[in-house]
C-alpha cells in the first residue's frame, strides 16, 4: 500500500473517532430526554402443560416478546424493570394437533432482573376464549447475550380449569431503542 493511501486512511479515521466522540454528549443527552426508552425482552420456552383435572401431559412451547422499560421510573427498589408483553403465545401440542394461545395485547405486566421474571396476562384461542396465565421465571445460568431460565406458571379458562406449565426457557434482552409508532 502506497504511503499516501495510508495516510488517507489514517486520516478518516480519525475523522469518524472525532465525529463520533462529538456526538456522544447528544446522543446520549437525547435518550436520557426520553421517558419511554425501552428494550426489547425475547423469551423463548419448550416444556410441558399438565391438565389438572384429567392429569394429562402435552408438549408445549412458550414465545413472548415484550419491552422493559430501562429508564429510571421503570427502574423498581430491588433492581427490577418493568416489562410488557406485546405479541407471541403459548403453543399446547394436544394429540398432535396444535393449539395456539395467543397473547392478548395490554393485558400484560411484570418484572425482570438478574434472578428471574414474573408476568401475568391473558392469552386467547381460535375460538376467542380468554385464559389468564401466570409465570414466573427462575434464573439458572448467565450465558453469553441471553439468559437460560426455569419458568413455572398456570393457565387458568373462564370455569377456573387449570393448566399447570413448565418450560426451560431463554431470555435476551435487546439494546434499548425507541419504540415504533403505532400504526
Amino acid at each position: 500500500m502506497s504511503m499516501t493511501v495510508t495516510r488517507k486512511i489514517a486520516y478518516a479515521a480519525v475523522a469518524v473517532l472525532l465525529v463520533s466522540l462529538s456526538l456522544t454528549p447528544m446522543l446520549s443527552a437525547a435518550a436520557a430526554d426520553k421517558p419511554d426508552l425501552k428494550r426489547r425482552v425475547t423469551i423463548l420456552g419448550l416444556g410441558i402443560a399438565v391438565d389438572k383435572a384429567s392429569n394429562e401431559t402435552h408438549r408445549s412451547s412458550l414465545r413472548l416478546v415484550g419491552l422493559e422499560q430501562t429508564n429510571a421510573e421503570g427502574a423498581k427498589a430491588n433492581g427490577s424493570h418493568t416489562i410488557e408483553a406485546v405479541k407471541g403465545g403459548i403453543v399446547i401440542l394436544d394429540n398432535g394437533t396444535k393449539i395456539i394461545y395467543k397473547v392478548v395485547n395490554g393485558t400484560w405486566s411484570g418484572s425482570i432482573s438478574q434472578r428471574g421474571f414474573t408476568a401475568n396476562g391473558k392469552v386467547q384461542n381460535a375460538d376467542g376464549e380468554e385464559y389468564q396465565v401466570h409465570l414466573k421465571g427462575v434464573t439458572i445460568k448467565h450465558a453469553k447475550g441471553h439468559v437460560v431460565m426455569l419458568v413455572k406458571g398456570r393457565m387458568i379458562d373462564s370455569n377456573n380449569s387449570t393448566q399447570s406449565l413448565i418450560y426451560i426457557s431463554t431470555v435476551k434482552l435487546g439494546h434499548p431503542a425507541t419504540p415504533q409508532p403505532e400504526k
